[in-house]
């Protein structure tokens, strides 16, 4: 992650180049127009599963998403999402269309049959996968809940399609949460009350970092990691958002950094939040109705979304909550498309979010769960001339344009957002462009390139 005074100067077009600009008014100027990724009719009945396999391969605007938890991208434009009760991941493609990437659209249980093992993870059952975490590469990571007499899973698909699982339940009642180390060394996770940490190193043995077991109420849901490490978890049942420091063993007093602990009934009314005067002000003198959604963005602050408050907000580094998004606390509501997030604030434009992801190229990415729809904000950001690659001969080439300038980068590994420039090129003339890396194959035998103009998102 860029240093935030870096990333500030990165921020060079609309009123964040202006003097005074808040970090609001940044965050606004990388983000464009609202846009619908995927589901389509969906039919709330009962909560059964709505893929019917004629749908596979076919357009993601006329799939029937099945109370879809969360969504996540990898670097090459993919949408990730868990399709929670048709027991599967669905993939959707740049292009529009949605696969499935696991799962085979049965799920085990004790009336359902057993647990049919890893293998092939199109080929292999998932149970009701409500967590997900998606690498760059797109390598991703699935949190099963079970069902009722059954055990729950974390499990790793790789880039060639196999599933593998490194933890089982045991009495831990998965969740939702999940985040996993830029090097896939340890992950978090949640269970109802309790925030736990696993290690590759050790896989038998898991840590309780939170443990709310014995609060009333708690219900804890979704994960993120802070530039300072700390680890920020929603609490769905009492209304709070925790930070919790990387090394707690047991904490059972977290800090609350959002939410009184109330739930918001003009929230859950759709009032509008803008007249409550519920923007702009300390996000911990603001009733948060089942808080869920979270996820960091390179500023610093994070956009937190609310299950039955039907809301989205960002919550920006002095902890001042702005009303991003409003939202309805159920039903089918689709609107805002082609618009800014800004345009008719007062108009609810989503329903009930589950999850919201910011992604790799700066996307801001929306689960709704009633209506099933995936929603992206996109990011401001151009395509990479070239996209990321190994590249063995460490070479890179591209059609410039007079007057554009140019970035070469390299990383040593997607996972962490770390790129290094290589070089700034500024051509005087239209046509080919060449750039070789003079670092020796034998001193970095693994390494990612891409080439973009002058870009705006500030990865």
């Amino acid at each position: 992650m860029l240093p935030l005074a870096v990333l500030l100067a990165g921020l060079v077009h609309g009123v964040a180049n202006g003097v005074g600009a808040t970090e609001w008014d940044q965050l606004l100027s990388t983000l464009g127009n609202f846009t619908t990724r995927g589901g389509g009719p969906y039919t709330a009945d009962l909560n059964p599963n709505e893929w019917n396999v004629a749908m596979e391969g076919g357009s993601a605007l006329t799939a029937e998403l099945s109370e879809p938890h969360t969504a996540m991208d990898d670097i090459y434009g993919n949408i990730y999402v868990a399709d929670k009760n048709a027991h599967a991941i669905r993939m959707i493609k740049p292009d529009g269309t949605i696969v499935t990437v696991a799962g085979r659209h049965a799920f085990f249980s004790p009336n359902h049959g057993s647990f049919d093992g890893d293998g092939v993870a199109t080929e292999k059952a998932l149970s009701y996968p409500n967590g997900l975490f998606v690498f760059p590469d797109g390598t991703f990571y699935i949190l099963e809940t079970g069902d009722a007499g059954t055990l729950g899973r974390i499990r790793r698909v790789d880039r060639s399609g196999m599933m593998t699982t490194l933890l089982t339940d045991n009495g831990n009642n998965f969740q939702r949460g999940l985040w996993v180390s830029p090097d896939e060394t340890y992950l978090y996770f949640c269970t109802t009350n309790r925030l736990k940490r696993w290690n590759a190193a050790t896989p038998g043995s898991v840590t309780t970092l939170l443990d709310l077991n014995g609060t009333s109420g708690s219900d804890l849901s979704n994960i993120d990691v802070a530039q300072n490490g700390n680890i920020y978890v929603t609490d769905r049942g009492l209304h709070r958002v925790y930070s919790i420091p990387s090394s707690s063993v047991n904490l059972t007093t977290p800090v609350t950094v959002a939410g009184t602990g109330a739930s918001d009934s003009n929230a859950i009314n759709n009032g509008d939040l803008l007249l409550q005067g519920r923007d702009n002000v300390s996000a911990t003198t603001l009733p948060f109705t089942e808080p869920r959604g979270i996820a960091f963005h390179p500023l610093g602050g994070y956009f937190l979304a609310c299950h039955k408050g039907g809301d989205i907000y960002y919550i920006d580094t002095a902890n001042i909550a702005h009303v991003a998004i409003q939202g309805g606390a159920s039903g089918s509501t689709l609107a805002g498309e082609g618009m800014p997030i800004t345009a008719l604030r007062s108009t609810l434009k989503i329903a009930e979010p589950r999850s919201v992801r910011v992604g790799w190229h700066g996307d801001l990415i929306i689960c709704t769960n009633d209506n099933g729809f995936v929603r992206v904000v996109p990011g401001i950001c151009p395509i990479p001339k070239v996209l990321p690659q190994m590249n063995p001969q460490r070479q890179l080439s591209w059609n410039a344009l007079a007057g554009q300038a140019y970035f070469a980068e390299k990383s040593t590994t997607l996972a962490d957002r770390s790129w290094t420039t290589l070089l700034h090129r500024y051509p005087t003339a239209s046509g080919p462009q060449t750039f070789t890396d003079p670092t020796p194959l034998s001193l970095q035998p693994r390494a990612f390139y891409r080439v973009f103009e002058h870009r705006k998102w500030p990865f």
